[in-house]
């Protein structure tokens, strides 16, 4: 479900002029736009039926090592893992990183991470946090940004990120060189 907020708009813009060197102002009607302006008796403009709008609205969720996955993922409770962070996560929806974490399943296989919805993981702290990948990568499931973080992989399959056709955004990323070179794929594994 997207977290999507109808903004109903429907303001009733009554303006009374005062004096008679004052006049209505010129209006033009747009249909398309779903207003339809009317002025009434010369001295006030009438604005009615202005259209439906849709604004996206975010969550943030945090991770750091020293969280738990039954946290709630504020900053004061942060998760601990990237994985429960995308589950939680929705299209606009911001994960921030706070310290150095490790990306593995749990039940040690090296199948790839994937990333369903169109989120931005941002590190958020004074010096710039490593993600290491002990996946089989990273694929995209929508598009992506990473942001002001590190990210290296210490699995020998697949040690990259396939964009699988969507688009890959990375600001201020680096690779940690302590680890094996991250790998961009336009495509898929």
């Amino acid at each position: 479900m997207r977290r999507k907020i109808k903004q109903g708009i429907a303001w009733m813009l009554s303006a009374l002029l005062v004096g008679s060197a004052l006049q209505p102002p010129a209006v033009t009607t747009r249909a398309e736009d779903g207003v339809v302006p009317s002025v009434a008796s010369g001295s006030a403009l009438t604005l009615s039926n202005v259209g439906i709008e849709e604004a996206a609205i975010s969550t943030e969720y945090y991770v750091s090592n020293n969280g738990l996955d039954t946290n709630s993922g504020t900053q004061e409770a942060p998760f601990e893992t990237l994985q429960k962070a995308l589950e939680c996560a929705e299209d606009n929806d911001f994960i921030y990183i706070l310290d150095d974490i490790v990306v593995k399943h749990t039940d040690g296989n090296d199948n790839p991470l994937v990333i369903q919805d169109a989120v931005t993981i941002v590190g958020a702290s004074e010096t710039v946090p490593i993600i290491t990948l002990w996946t089989g990568g990273i694929i995209l499931g929508d598009d992506v940004t990473f942001q002001n973080i590190k990210i290296g992989t210490a699995s020998f399959i697949r040690p990259g990120i396939a964009a699988n056709g969507h688009t890959l955004t990375l600001t201020n990323v680096q690779t940690d060189e302590s680890l094996r070179p991250l790998q961009i794929y336009g495509g898929t594994f």
